[in-house]
């Protein structure tokens, strides 16, 4: 993981009376979080000028967080209730604070693989994180010979979302794995196996609404959830 650091200054000048406030700055570290549900994530701030006296207060989503007084913040086994936007607010001695900008802290669930068999339904894949954007999905084919980034096309939707469809079994079986970035950032998430039951023939489907339908919508049609594990993410297309 990459981190950086945050410096931030803030100061009131007052030029015909009695207090000068000079500027001071803080140093946040990192600048964002990208981690599992389940793992821990730790922020801090510290004040490099300062010789005195410091008070701090960190803030989730604009509210403040009871407790959450001292130049760190650690968390421990998060959930996904945890992801969002941080902030802390540094007040000195001499009555001058700054708040630092947002954090953002996403979080995913922790990289699995799943082995699904498909029959003569087109199949969804979805994958689950939470936290503030800009976070990018990136779905990859780890069976392809030239790198496998996967883009909408004849026979996927929604290759930069959540849910990616896949709408033939001609080009099965394939290995696709779903990772998720914020800026510099990156993080894996689930891996899907996919193979044709036994004694399934290829088919390829088209929406009803094809000629209305935009690439990456979802598709005009019920949903039949694939009998597996509950924790699997997948559904498939009724025919």
């Amino acid at each position: 993981m990459i981190f950086k650091a945050l410096n931030l200054t803030a100061g009131l000048f007052i030029l015909c009376g009695t207090f000068v406030y000079a500027q001071f700055e803080i140093i946040v570290d990192p600048l964002q979080h990208l981690g599992y549900v389940g793992s821990d994530f730790s922020l801090s701030v510290s004040v490099p000028e300062n010789d005195g006296y410091a008070r701090y207060q960190w803030i989730k989503d604009g509210a403040v967080i009871p407790g959450a007084t001292s130049f760190e913040y650690v968390k421990s086994t998060v959930r996904p209730q945890d992801a969002g936007n941080y902030q802390v607010r540094v007040m000195l001695e001499d009555g001058r604070s700054i708040t630092s900008k947002k954090i953002p802290v996403v979080l995913g669930l922790s990289s699995q693989n799943y082995s699904i068999y498909v029959d003569r339904r087109p199949i969804t894949l979805r994958t689950r994180f939470w936290g503030p954007g800009p976070v990018k999905v990136r779905w990859e084919d780890r069976n392809y010979r030239s790198g496998g980034i996967l883009k909408d096309n004849w026979w996927i939707r929604g290759a930069s979302t959540k849910t990616l469809q896949l709408l033939s079994s001609d080009l099965l079986p394939r290995a696709i794995q779903s990772s998720i970035s914020l800026n510099d950032e990156s993080l894996v998430l689930d891996t899907f196996d996919i193979e044709k039951s036994p004694g399934v023939r290829p088919f390829f489907f088209i929406s009803s609404a094809d000629d209305i339908v935009q690439i990456g919508d979802p598709l005009n049609n019920p949903k039949y959830s694939i009998e597996v594990d509950p924790e699997i993410r997948a559904s498939s297309e009724v025919m």
